[in-house]
């Protein structure tokens, strides 16, 4: 057997394995241990008083918009809202968005490839939502569910009714996952590419479109906007005085948070599709690459500009006190040197790949997801950057990798998660 299947063998085992874990984890739970698990189910018990209304609306709490208690709330006469039911809701849905995401890799390329929708098991951070009762799995799935019904429609061979219908569907789709995660609302632009019938084409032809772009629009916008309506803004009455708070202290955008999403992103993709940065290694432009990467994070260390702590917990069983600042300094800096040798090689392959509408789509969905971390002004976590896994996943099937690192890397990426 060639080494490359091996491998190949090697790494799908090592990553059903990890399934396997986080399935067994979630069965076996039996309390909820974090507040944010506590706080966003506060809003279940909101709906069961309220039902579906503006007293629920007017009284909802937290950043993330109402789909998670929906889904709960429908799902409670089977989960009694507690453990373990609770947790296998996020496996479900995980489940759910490997499957979904395997149909649309499929349709685009081969069998093959709808395989690799499994390396959703090698992000860290997919262990986090999936393993705790959070509200990132509900909206990653409908926004996966969208995006193959958009494929569905750009293989219909004319505007007929079953297209209608899988836009209509896509629609919907996307609509949910918003009502999941606001900051999906920053793509409808982009999802309605797909709806241009030849790409590239002069922008003149793309008001052919028109008919499509309206009713996805439409469709896409009718419930977030009455949620909106009730909130006078994106995000719950509750949780806009927060924020308003921030910015009463000077704090109303943070735009280091944007490069730590696109940090994340970078590492995720040294661990799935390193071949993603080759662009960055070219004779003209390799040294210049690695040095001003190494000179970003040791001016970091020396300065102290910046602090992350990624993996606080840990770490502080590991290093002794005087050593903790110093080790915030270097992650920050390398988050930063990350974030720039991600975008770079992402506008390089957008211009390379710009005849591919798909992938032109990822990389501005990816990059626009991590702006939207602009306004995360009172905590930063990792698990926002799962939030462009689809998109992530569209780009590194571009890149496969081959040899030791495709089981090396995802088995980091795995170990990192459990």
């Amino acid at each position: 057997m060639p080494k490359s299947s091996l491998f190949s063998r090697a790494t799908y085992a090592i990553l059903l394995l990890g399934l396997l874990v986080l399935s067994w984890t979630n069965f076996s739970q039996r309390e909820l241990h974090f507040d944010d698990e506590r706080w966003y189910l506060e809003n279940v018990e909101l709906l069961q008083q309220h039902g579906l209304s503006s007293e629920f609306l007017l009284e909802y709490r937290g950043s993330a918009g109402p789909l998670f208690a929906v889904v709960h709330w429908i799902l409670s006469p089977l989960t009694q809202l507690q453990p373990p039911g609770l947790h296998l809701i996020n496996l479900g849905f995980l489940l759910l968005s490997i499957w979904i995401l395997g149909l649309l890799l499929t349709q685009r390329s081969s069998p093959e490839q709808g395989r690799e929708s499994l390396y959703l098991l090698a992000v860290p951070m997919m262990y986090v939502c999936a393993g705790m009762v959070l509200t990132e799995m509900p909206a990653l799935f409908f926004l996966s569910l969208s995006l193959w019904a958009l494929e569905k429609w750009q293989t219909q061979s004319k505007v007929g009714a079953n297209a209608w219908g899988w836009l209509i569907a896509a629609a919907l789709s996307f609509s949910l996952a918003i009502l999941g995660r606001q900051v999906y609302l920053i793509l409808l632009p982009l999802l309605c590419l797909p709806m241009l019938r030849k790409w590239p084409s002069p922008p003149l032809s793309w008001l052919k479109a028109w008919p499509q772009v309206l009713v996805f629009s439409v469709v896409t916008l009718v419930l977030p906007l009455v949620v909106f309506y009730h909130w006078q803004g994106l995000t719950s009455i509750f949780d806009a005085k927060i924020y308003a708070q921030y910015a009463e202290r000077g704090i109303s955008y943070a735009p280091i948070h944007v490069l730590f999403a696109l940090g994340y992103m970078a590492l995720l993709t040294l661990l799935i599709a390193p071949r993603f940065f080759q662009v960055l290694l070219k004779d003209q432009v390799r040294w210049w690459s690695l040095g001003t990467g190494l000179a970003l994070v040791i001016a970091n260390i020396a300065a102290g500009w910046f602090d992350y702590f990624a993996l606080e917990g840990v770490v502080k069983q590991l290093l002794p006190e005087a050593l903790l600042p110093w080790y915030g300094r270097m992650v920050a800096g390398g988050l930063l040197a990350l974030a720039g040798g991600f975008s770079a090689a992402a506008i390089l392959h957008a211009w390379t790949y710009r005849k591919d509408r798909w992938f032109l789509l990822s990389v501005l969905a990816c990059l626009g997801i991590a702006l939207t971390s602009l306004k995360i002004t009172h905590q930063f976590s990792s698990r926002y950057v799962a939030q462009a896994l689809p998109f992530l996943l569209l780009l590194w099937i571009r890149f496969p990798q081959t040899g030791w690192w495709q089981l090396v890397g995802k088995t980091i990426g795995l170990i990192l998660g459990i």
